[in-house]
């Protein structure tokens, strides 16, 4: 790594931790990076709109010699950090582009996902290995509650037509109100703000008293607000944790009792808010 900023960059790091260094008294990170690079500057440009959203700070790419973004598959960017408050993960959703993402691309998505666990995953399981049986059983339970989200969003892309829109500046994962959580370049995509909702309502950083007040003061349509619930039942975080083992090799990850205490919270926050919403739209009852 020193190698490559030193001839690409002309910078010499001093390293404080992982992928983060100080130069100048700038703090930086390097980061991998596996788009194009016409892939790179179109989100880079999203990342120039959140920057100028928020006002401060964010993170700022850092052109080589060449005057690229892109070095070996490396992006440098400089990070000028500042405190951040819920607002400023909302913030974002102001920001609308033009998208051809639709409700029936998130739903296909879905389906890949939960085949590839199906006919991949599952197969190559060691059945010999401790408590085969019981990883199994949780792995169904996960499918389930994945075939029942994607039933509900079925419900939503015919009883909405006209759907919900996903062209807002939102993230891939919040797992924290942090300044990289909320400003990391590589963690923006275009969807719905209901998307940011439910990641902060299942990883316990907002309550749902807190998402119902934002569903009134930020005016959530019916159709948004069971989008929320499809993207709540949906268990992503099974779903990154199976893939980041097998793509991975970090078998280590997949601890029972991990997936049980993940499994717990994941379903008392579906049961906290699903008689809160009932109030607002029409929900199925679910089988608990």
């Amino acid at each position: 790594m020193n190698e490559l900023l030193n001839n690409f960059y002309g910078i010499y790091p001093t390293w404080i931790e992982n992928n983060i260094f100080q130069f100048q008294n700038q703090r930086f990170c390097l980061v991998d990076c596996y788009l194009s690079e016409k892939q790179l500057c179109q989100l880079l440009e999203i990342n120039q709109l959140v920057i100028n959203q928020m006002g401060q700070g964010g993170y700022l790419p850092i052109k080589n010699t060449q005057r690229h973004f892109l070095t070996n598959h490396q992006v440098v960017f400089q990070i000028n950090e500042f405190p951040v408050s819920l607002e400023h993960f909302f913030r974002p959703h102001y920001i609308t582009l033009t998208s051809h993402k639709t409700l029936v691309d998130v739903r296909e998505r879905w389906i890949e996902k939960v085949e590839f666990v199906q006919k991949r995953f599952a197969y190559e399981v060691d059945c010999h290995q401790n408590h085969y049986a019981f990883k199994m059983t949780l792995i169904e339970y996960h499918i389930g509650m994945a075939k029942t989200a994607i039933g509900i969003l079925n419900d939503l892309i015919y009883d909405y037509p006209s759907g919900v829109a996903l062209n807002m500046v939102c993230h891939r994962r919040i797992h924290a109100l942090d300044f990289k959580n909320c400003m990391y370049p590589m963690n923006f995509i275009m969807d719905n703000r209901a998307r940011d909702l439910s990641e902060l309502f299942l990883h316990g950083l907002i309550d749902e008293n807190e998402v119902m007040r934002c569903f009134e003061q930020q005016g959530y349509t019916p159709a948004e607000m069971l989008y929320f619930f499809c993207r709540l039942l949906y268990p992503v975080w099974f779903f990154d944790l199976i893939e980041e083992a097998y793509f991975l090799n970090k078998e280590s990850l997949l601890d029972d009792a991990y997936f049980c205490e993940q499994m717990d919270k994941h379903l008392v926050a579906i049961k906290k808010i699903y008689m809160l919403l009932t109030r607002k739209i029409h929900l199925k009852p679910l089988n608990w």
